[in-house]
């Protein structure tokens, strides 16, 4: 059996997939930047499952542009990015990000679907060598206009974030 190739997919609502399926990949194709590869199998009917597909987009890595905020306390506002403890990184054990992102794109569906055990890694935009890496502990929890991600520290280049905008990295 040949096996299937994977494709450059451009969105386009699909009869043969239901409105939740399609909800899900219109916001992920939002930003023509950020289109990915979905390798999609034959299922018989030609379509793939809503199973699928979530399983898809939570195991892939993504980047997310936002702007950190250094208040350690929740809600973020705007499109920030917030930790539960400020420098040392060390007792973080929550983030929050705001659904929306600096690009205009609503990502609450992708943050929700991540599995535990995701890596985080929030990266300043204008200097790569500055970051903090979390791993994902536990399920997202949705929260009104943001989500709320249960971390552990795993390192950072040993300096406090600023606050300013950062690719926010799930892998």
């Amino acid at each position: 059996m040949k096996r299937p190739q994977p494709y450059r997919l451009a969105f386009a609502p699909s009869k043969s997939l239901d409105a939740e399926v399609n909800a899900v990949l219109a916001r992920q194709f939002q930003n023509a930047d950020q289109m990915f590869e979905i390798l999609f199998r034959d299922f018989g009917s030609g379509a793939a499952t809503k199973a699928y597909v979530d399983a898809a987009i939570a195991n892939r890595a993504f980047v997310f542009n936002y702007t950190y905020n250094d208040t350690p306390t929740e809600p973020p506002v705007g499109t920030q990015i917030r930790f539960d403890a400020a420098y040392p990184y060390t007792t973080v054990t929550k983030i929050w990000l705001r659904d929306v992102t600096i690009d205009g794109i609503d990502l609450r569906t992708v943050l929700l679907l991540a599995p535990s055990g995701s890596t985080l890694y929030i990266q300043l935009a204008a200097d790569h060598a500055r970051f903090a890496r979390f791993l994902s502990t536990g399920v997202a929890v949705a929260k009104p206009g943001y989500v709320e991600i249960p971390v552990s520290w795993v390192a950072d280049d040993g300096t406090a974030l600023p606050e300013q905008p950062v690719h926010v990295i799930k892998v």
